[in-house]
Formats: structure tokens, sequence, C-alpha cells
């Protein structure tokens, strides 16, 4: 006992000490998320590091999951046991290169970047990039069987693209080709018997019809995201957080109904202004109008989606693509393929520190 609390007391100071003086170091070619994000969700370093010590340590795993940085340029296409997410790097990580056995530099274009997990809380976690070319039987482990439901807006159905990308066979169809219905559900086959679904939900009201009508068939997973559409067509946060709070109310069913179950919250990726073509959207899409529909799902007193008094975890895709920059933003509301790819493997890190 005495032998493990010295093994988890250096991991931490580990995490603390490192994580703090990288993010002091920071330099002009990599963006790194603060400790903002602790503050956001309530805690600090300190309590990371204290659920580390404790029995709680999967908890401060799934929400460590969220911690790392964007490398761009040439050392984004290095390989790297931490590197969760990349684009503009000619070719595929190698099984070695993804387990950090072998470093190999790839071929980077103008544009190559790569989000990159934050070292300590990889190790202390047993964090990496999962894929079916990559790290299959491990992948095996996390999704054999289960059942994966996203719901919700474009913002849920591009981390779907994402997730049933890296956990479908090399030789499946994901392309997600609309055919001109950009507003469907969809539903995939995935490795060793599992699936997974999306239902188009716009608003929150539409999440929780969705979530009802499947609550008897209860999913492993379950991913939500919803806002923009409050934000643009009805523009009521006080309609919004009613909506809200029901979300909250099944969330907390699903969870309690189902132990293992995952809920995870899906942040609103940051809107780039100078890049909104319609005039609704410049209008609506303000800092001001967006933050006060973002503080909804943080009411922990009444409308409690998120924790701690509510039941998902939530993955801070608002900070994840603030720090990749305005360049990673296609339209000023969608993001470039990689800031899904890396959403959708901080999930499957989070999937992994629960169901260990």
């Amino acid at each position: 006992m005495v032998r493990g609390r010295v093994f988890w007391a250096s991991v931490v100071a580990l995490v603390v000490v490192s994580w703090l003086s990288r993010a002091a170091t920071e330099t002009g070619e990599t963006s790194t998320l603060s400790s903002k994000w602790f503050e956001d969700s309530g805690a600090t370093v300190e309590d990371f590091a204290r659920e580390l010590r404790s029995r709680r340590s999967v908890d401060a795993c799934a929400r460590g999951a969220s911690l790392g940085s964007w490398i761009v340029g040439e050392d984004a296409c290095r390989g790297s046991a931490w590197t969760l997410a990349s684009e503009g790097c000619e070719g595929v990580a190698s099984v070695a290169e993804a387990l950090g056995l072998k470093r190999r530099k790839r071929k980077a274009d103008a544009g190559a970047r790569a989000w990159n997990i934050a070292p300590e809380v990889g190790r202390a976690c047993g964090f990496g990039a999962l894929s079916v070319s990559t790290m299959r039987s491990r992948l095996l482990e996390i999704v054999g069987g289960k059942r994966f439901a996203f719901v919700g807006d474009s913002n849920a159905r591009f981390v779907y693209a994402s997730f049933i990308a890296a956990t479908s066979e090399t030789s499946a169809d994901v392309s997600l080709d609309t055919k001109g219905e950009k507003h469907r559900d969809w539903e995939h086959s995935l490795i060793a018997g599992a699936r997974a679904s999306f239902v188009w939900a716009p608003y929150a009201g539409d999440v929780v019809d969705a979530l009802e009508a499947r609550e008897d068939a209860t999913p492993d997973l379950v991913a939500v995201s919803t806002s923009l559409w409050h934000a643009l067509h009805e523009d009521n946060v006080n309609e919004y957080k009613k909506s809200m709070t029901r979300l909250g109310s099944i969330l907390s069913r699903i969870a309690e109904r189902n132990k293992d179950a995952v809920i995870v919250w899906l942040d609103t990726p940051m809107i780039v202004q100078d890049k909104l073509t319609d005039d609704e959207k410049r209008h609506k899409f303000t800092v001001a109008n967006l933050e006060k529909f973002a503080k909804v799902k943080s009411d922990q007193s009444s409308v409690k989606v998120v924790k701690p008094a509510g039941a998902a975890i939530q993955i801070k895709i608002t900070d994840l693509s603030a720090a990749c920059g305005p360049e990673c933003s296609v339209d000023g509301v969608h993001q470039s393929r990689v800031v899904y790819d890396a959403a959708a493997q901080i999930l499957l890190s989070i999937l992994r520190a629960r169901w260990r």
C-alpha cells in the first residue's frame, strides 16, 4: 500500500510540475489548453492531482482527457505516442509510431497540425491514439458489442463521423454521403459487433424526445450537442434553459439505470465571425450572445446537464477549436476534420478510462 502511494504521489508531482512548466514556456508553434479548462469545469490543477491520488482516478483521467496541445508545422508530422489526430502529414503513422517505439518524420504540408494529449496525462492514464489500423486489439476491448448513440446538431454529426472512422473496418463506407439530404439520421456497424447511430436533433427538446423514444434500450454511450440552432432560430435563453433542464433529467435517469453508461456533452466549436457569410449568423452568433447559451449547460443548481451535478462529462470542443485557431474553421461555424478527429479520440480516451 505504501509503495502504491509513493508511485501515485510521484505521478501526480510529474503531472502538475511538468504540465505547469510546459504551459508557462509555450512558443508560438504550439497552443495549449490552459488552467481555464479546470476553472470552467469547477476544478483546479490541484483538484486534478488530488483525484489521481484518490480512488477516483478513473474520473480524473476522464476529465483530463481533454488536456493537450496543437503542434503545427514539421513537428506535427513526427511520430509520437501522444498524437491523437493530425492533418497535412503524408502517410499514416505505423503501430510502432503510435506506441512511441519508433519516430519517423513524415512529409508535412504547409498547414500540417496535430493534436497531442498532454504526455503527463497520457502516461498516468494510459491514453493514446486508437484506431482499427494501429491499435485494433485495444480498440476491440473498448467497443466490442457495445451501442453508441450520438444525438444533436451538426457538431455531434461531425464527431460521430470521426468516431465511426476510427472504430470501423478500413473497408467500411464512413463518408456520410448525404446525397443532398444533410439533416438526417445515420446508423453504422463498427468492429466486433458494435453499433453506432446518429439522430439529427438540433434543439434540446428534440434531443429529449429522441432519448425518451429510446429510453428502454439504453446505449453504452450517449453523446449530445445542442445550442446553436437555439441561438440562431429562437434566440430565447429562458426557453433553452427549460429544455436543457428536461435534458439534464433524462440524462441522469439514463446514468442511474445503467451505471456503466458513459454520457458526454460536446461543446460547440469556437465561432469565427470573419468567416461567417450569412447575415443572420453574423447578427446572432456574437460572443456575448453565444456565452449566454453556453452558460446554461454549466448551471449546476437547476439544469444539471454536466458534471458534477449532472451526468455528462464535458468535451471542451470550444477550447479545442479556439486553441487550433481561426484557420481551423471552415466556414465560421464548422471545423476542419482534424478538430473532430481529436474530439473523437478524446471521447475514446474517456471510454477507455471508464471501462477499464
